[in-house]
């Protein structure tokens, strides 16, 4: 009897410490929170390279499903302290609710009962080090992400948490060799050195500390294009004052890219825009003819890339070539229209050329045609609706064009130019 005895209690231990006891005892509404921990632990490690993913946090039923989901793994914590999946489960649904104070405890809890053969020990340790950078507390971070890091050198999340660690501690030669890693385990469509650039640009105020930083990166990797490259881009954003003496130091950094992979087309963008930078600041056409002789070296290589025609497009607006600007664009466009700088451009492409038009009086039906391709982009954009107003007022149809220019000023009140044309609009369909 004494056996059946304490079989029976090993099975209901064993019970309450698995997934179907957790599914059951959970009352029946809230049966979908077991999917939605799986959810939770998904998003958790797709760890982006701002060191988490952009969840909110649940309002109304889902955050009561947490609430009971937390309560449910307290106690079955409770009763059995040595079940470290427990501890992981509840880890996921605080770090899910932004509740990393209370993550951090159970993830010390869970460490101190896994046993030493369980695998993942980097990520247990990553996940500590993680919370850790999350609540600011850079040194205990940095401890936990080298102690994951030997264990599993490959584990590229820990990699790119600790190198944010390194960049925010401004250690910047650990941060160069880290970088230097992600590279090497990322891959050739990876550029985490342009990622790298723009967090600094996000949380490092002093663009000489940024242009420092990637100095040491191309010492520590100098064979990498994509360093140059970054520096290059460094350099030219950290600029400030001293943009005519710099932006040769960037188209320097630049060429060194091009040397080490001459088929890059993002470092060929990049001296593009610098170019096109310079020629804003100087007031000269020459840098613009300068940006388009790269652009058209990098057309040579690849003439389908997306990327490349959109900054060709936006070139020939600067350049107020429409047509091919128009030709560009819609080639992005088609591609992508979900893509809202694609859109925007495309949208402000028909909006200039439109304008273009009304000013000259030339082919203002194809004007129209045109504004309303835009409009069809963008239907609620006030400069867009004015170019309307304008097209239909020079081709004599007032009624219209103060329809459009009614839109127009209660978009943008304070334009000038759209309240000038609305006074034009009226007085003239006031003497029709």
């Amino acid at each position: 009897m004494k056996i059946y005895k304490y079989v029976f209690i090993s099975v209901c231990f064993i019970f309450l410490n698995s997934p179907l006891a957790f599914s059951c005892i959970v009352p029946k509404i809230y049966l979908p929170t077991f999917d939605m921990q799986n959810n939770i632990c998904n998003a958790a490690v797709r760890v982006k390279f701002s060191g988490v993913d952009d969840n909110g946090a649940y309002g109304g039923k889902g955050r009561q499903n947490i609430r009971s989901v937390v309560d449910i793994l307290k106690k079955m914590i409770k009763m059995c302290p040595y079940n470290y999946e427990n501890y992981s489960r509840l880890a996921f649904i605080y770090d899910y609710d932004g509740d990393y104070d209370s993550e951090l405890g159970v993830l010390k809890d869970m460490l101190k009962y896994t046993p030493d053969i369980v695998k993942d020990r980097d990520v247990d340790y990553g996940n500590l080090g993680r919370v850790y950078l999350m609540i600011g507390n850079l040194d205990k971070a940095q401890y936990w992400f080298k102690k994951a890091n030997k264990v599993n050198p490959a584990n590229i999340i820990n990699s790119q948490n600790y190198l944010i660690c390194c960049i925010l501690k401004r250690d910047f030669k650990a941060a160069a060799e880290e970088l230097k890693i992600i590279d090497k385990l990322s891959g050739k469509d990876e550029d985490w050195y342009f990622d790298a650039w723009q967090y600094c640009m996000d949380k490092i105020k002093d663009g000489k500390q940024i242009v420092k930083f990637f100095r040491i990166a191309c010492n520590d990797n100098p064979g990498s294009f994509k360093a140059h490259r970054a520096l290059g881009i460094a350099i030219r954003t950290s600029s400030m004052g001293n943009y005519e003496r710099n932006m040769p130091l960037a188209i320097k950094e630049f060429k060194k890219a091009i040397l080490l992979n001459p088929r890059y087309i993002p470092t060929y963008i990049s001296i593009a825009d610098t170019y096109i930078f310079l020629a804003f600041i100087k007031k000269e056409k020459g840098p613009f003819k300068k940006a388009k002789e790269w652009l058209d070296k990098a057309y040579k290589i690849d003439p389908k890339n997306v990327n490349l025609s959109y900054i060709m497009g936006r070139y020939f607006l600067y350049t107020k070539n429409y047509d091919s600007a128009i030709k560009k664009l819609e080639y992005v466009y088609n591609k992508d229209p979900k893509n809202k700088d694609f859109r925007d451009s495309l949208a402000s492409a028909y909006n200039q050329k439109a304008y273009f038009l009304y000013k000259s009086g030339k082919d203002l039906n194809y004007g129209i045609k045109l504004i309303n391709k835009a409009m069809e982009i963008k239907p609620n954009d006030g400069i867009i609706l004015s170019t309307k107003a304008e097209l239909l007022y020079k081709l004599g149809r007032y009624r219209e064009a103060y329809k459009y220019i009614k839109k127009s000023i209660k978009l943008i009140p304070d334009e000038d130019e759209i309240k000038r044309d609305f006074k034009m609009i009226k007085d003239a369909l006031g003497r029709k």
